[in-house]
């Protein structure tokens, strides 16, 4: 479900697009408030819809592609739901320069513009110097926070984002 401000006849609404037993539903509210009210509402009576709608957006998009490749092998959900609470991983920890060189690699194969590699190489190649020869798993986000207060950096560069400066 998703909330937009909208202008409907020259009036200020609140648009809440939801999807209620497999159709989609526009209803047009005054306030804000009254538009989640409902939305909380639907929520209560649809727990399902109340799950999906908590889970982060990475989340849903990586249960959806372990539902498409089940489906693609004949596996349903449930046996393999079942099958990853039996897996054992191991976990090996990873020298920083080697993930990072890894990680390099597989940016360099997906067609970024040439400044924007660069940038991406440039800083991690600057944490690799930072933190050498720490592992992956050594490195905290304590640490990681720190180097950024002495790079001075704004919390948009960070991100990823354009600073506001």
């Amino acid at each position: 479900m998703k909330i937009r401000k909208v202008i409907n006849h020259g009036n200020i609404k609140y648009r809440v697009t939801a999807n209620l037993d497999g159709d989609r539903t526009q209803r047009f509210f005054p306030s804000k408030r009254e538009a989640k009210a409902w939305m909380a509402q639907v929520n209560r009576l649809d727990p399902l819809l109340a799950f999906w709608e908590s889970l982060p957006n990475d989340d849903r998009r990586q249960l959806s592609l372990i539902h498409q490749a089940g489906n693609r092998l004949g596996i349903d959900m449930n046996t393999i739901l079942k099958s990853l609470g039996t897996l054992k991983l191991e976990i090996h920890p990873r020298d920083l320069r080697e993930a990072v060189d890894q990680y390099l690699t597989l940016r360099a194969s997906q067609n970024l513009r040439k400044s924007s590699y660069s940038q991406i190489r440039c800083n991690l190649k600057q944490m690799v110097s930072r933190f050498h020869p720490s592992r992956c798993d050594e490195i905290t986000t304590t640490m990681l926070e720190n180097w950024f207060q002495v790079k001075e950096w704004k919390r948009s560069t960070i991100e990823g984002g354009h600073s506001k400066s």
